[in-house]
């Protein structure tokens, strides 16, 4: 029985060290992904749950926030090796509801979020301009 701490290894190559109760993962742990990105963080029923940071490989995304049964849910944070940075809120893993998005030329776009798109009320900032209003699918 996995019970207290301890290291699995399936045969695709993840890794996962944390705790397990009864034969499940749960509580806190780091996996480490084939592809060789990482998740360090709260885990329940093996699925990345409660609060914790995912790092693809080579650190091009970095995401660190709540979970949700696998998936980015709650508030967070965002980042892309580009230098954009996301900050807001997320359901089912997309931007959704309310966030800013800094893009790495210091611009921004604060306001609604659908599906990943700009949708709603929100204002777009370029360096010398602003627009205030309802936008639809990033439009």
């Amino acid at each position: 029985m996995l019970h207290g701490k301890g290291t699995l290894v399936w045969l695709d190559g993840t890794v996962y060290t944390g705790q397990f109760v009864y034969n499940k993962i749960q509580g806190v742990g780091q996996y480490q992904f084939r592809d060789g990105s990482t998740y360090d963080g709260d885990v329940q029923n093996g699925l990345r749950h409660g609060h914790g940071r995912y790092s693809s490989k080579d650190g091009e995304v970095v995401y660190e926030g709540n979970w949700g049964w696998g998936h980015r849910e709650g508030q967070g944070e965002l980042e892309f090796v580009s230098g954009a940075r996301y900050v807001g809120d997320f359901m089912k893993g997309v931007k959704e509801g309310r966030g800013r998005m800094t893009y790495p030329s210091g611009n921004y776009y604060e306001g609604a979020w659908k599906e990943d798109e700009k949708t709603g009320y929100g204002q777009m900032v370029w360096q010398e301009e602003k627009f205030y209003g309802l936008w639809e699918s990033n439009v």
